[in-house]
């Protein structure tokens, strides 16, 4: 029986929000969010996808040196290069996202997002 009101109780709370979502400025919120969080994981996930699996550097600089590995001053200049180009593209992705989602906030919900071409 107490399950029984529990489970009530959540489903009345999940419902009530789903009804405040319609709200713009939750709307904007909940985007600003999702881009935050998307910002966070852009220089994280641009690290990750600069080397293979089977490139990835010692990171203990004493075992890099033992195995010659330390890399030069041009080849760590490429690599952040690199980082730093895939991350702006993911910022930019995170960007658009964030662009789609309030354009989605500002539209009533029977308008149409993308209007069909009229012939002249």
């Amino acid at each position: 029986m107490k399950r029984l009101a529990w489970l009530t109780i959540m489903m009345g709370a999940l419902w009530a929000g789903a009804g405040h979502a319609a709200d713009a400025s939750l709307c904007k919120s909940m985007c600003s969010a999702e881009k935050r969080e998307c910002r966070a994981n852009a220089e994280e996930l641009a690290r990750e996808d600069g080397g293979s699996l089977l490139d990835l550097p010692e990171k203990n600089p004493m075992a890099r040196a033992a195995q010659e590995q330390v890399p030069s001053e041009a080849a760590r200049a490429l690599g952040n290069a690199g980082t730093q180009s895939r991350r702006i593209g993911k910022a930019g992705n995170c960007d658009d996202a964030y662009m789609r989602c309030t354009r989605a906030c500002a539209a009533p919900a029977d308008a149409e997002l993308v209007k069909p071409k009229q012939d002249r």
